[in-house]
């Protein structure tokens, strides 16, 4: 930070200004944590402010670092696509969980990552789910989930159909990726390598997808 102006009132409250890389934030803290953070693309600067009496405060300690969006986006599609499909992780768990689909694409091996991948669709359900598996006599494993309408499932944050933008800005504020969002139609929360992906129209949530949208 570049500079630091701590004012200590009968309230006990502190305020500090500061800068990260550049951009400038402000912070106001109560006594009850004495902990500050901010989010700011992809840099996250956190301090903690140290008491020294009841007139005055320490000079904070904290660090800053640069957001690992890839990291934070794995965990958070590992995550997720086992609270959506209620943790089935193969086909047959798929199966037991949401019975048989109503269309399957064909098993077709990719490329990019060299797995056979074929997609299960229940459209009644409004979810769609990407096996991947590595001949085509091998178990499938479930690698990408999408949502939409009319499903009432929700993420893990409470997020699904329907749900305000600023909802999903407020439920997954510290790992939106905003170079790689695009708002306010599109807002990704870790990576397009992977994380989610919401898909917006006039404000509300009409799609979630869940896994890498690029390889």
């Amino acid at each position: 930070f570049s500079t630091y102006d701590p004012l200590l009132d009968k309230y006990g409250e502190a305020h500090i200004d500061g800068s990260v890389e550049g951009r400038s934030a402000s912070f106001a803290a109560g006594d009850e944590k004495g902990a500050l953070a901010m989010e700011e693309g992809d840099v996250s600067a956190k301090w903690t402010l140290k008491r020294a009496g009841s007139e005055g405060l320490l000079p904070p300690s904290g660090s800053v670092v640069r957001k690992d969006f890839g990291a934070m986006g794995f965990r958070l599609l590992a995550e997720e696509k086992l609270f959506v499909l209620d943790d089935a992780e193969t086909e047959k768990d798929v199966l037991k969980h949401l019975g048989k689909p109503e269309k399957k694409s064909k098993a077709e091996l990719w490329g990019a990552d060299g797995l056979i991948h074929q997609q299960w669709f229940y459209k009644k359900k409004g979810i769609a789910v990407d096996f991947v598996k590595e001949d085509k006599s091998g178990p499938g494993e479930a690698y990408s989930v999408s949502i939409s309408a009319p499903s009432a499932k929700k993420t893990s944050r409470g997020i699904g159909i329907g749900s305000a933008q600023q909802e999903v800005l407020k439920a997954y504020a510290a790992e939106i990726n905003r170079e790689e969002s695009d708002l306010p139609e599109t807002v990704v929360v870790g990576s397009i390598y992977g994380g989610v992906v919401f898909t917006m129209k006039n404000g509300k949530v009409v799609s979630i997808f869940i896994g890498a949208a690029a390889e």
